[in-house]
């Protein structure tokens, strides 16, 4: 590969985690996650990923928030959970939750010819019944 071809197939991402709204002060929160989105919006990132604790408490308020201010990236942003999202001890009801209000727990995505999976760590730190062994 030359040098020309591997500069048109480099890119950038931004990885962050613990947006956690809720957990410092509401507002203050909404404000530092909305301000983050225009600070990696200015560094045109191919990409964002955002690894847990979307929020501090689960709650359909929160995650509102949560995705209006996600909507404001101008680049693709995928999520994974945390344990703020899903609890310590992940259940049917709150794996249930996170996924019909964000989306899937376990994916992956292509760019550029890399590959990058997006997994739900929780479910690898204790047994969760039909979840933990389930093939992805």
């Amino acid at each position: 590969m030359s040098f020309t071809e591997r500069e048109e197939s480099s890119f950038t991402f931004v990885q962050l985690c613990d947006t956690q709204l809720g957990m410092g002060g509401y507002e203050h929160d909404v404000k530092s996650f909305q301000q983050a989105v225009k600070q990696i919006n200015a560094l045109h990132p191919d990409f964002v990923v955002i690894c847990g604790d979307l929020v501090h408490n689960a709650t359909d308020s929160s995650y509102a928030d949560f995705k209006e201010i996600k909507a404001g990236f101008t680049m693709p942003c995928y999520c994974a959970p945390g344990n703020h999202d899903v609890g310590n001890i992940p259940n049917d009801t709150t794996l249930r939750y996170y996924r019909k209000t964000i989306g899937k727990d376990y994916y992956d995505f292509e760019h550029k010819g890399y590959a990058f999976i997006l997994a739900n760590s929780q479910l690898w730190k204790v047994t969760t019944e039909k979840e933990s062994d389930k093939p992805r």
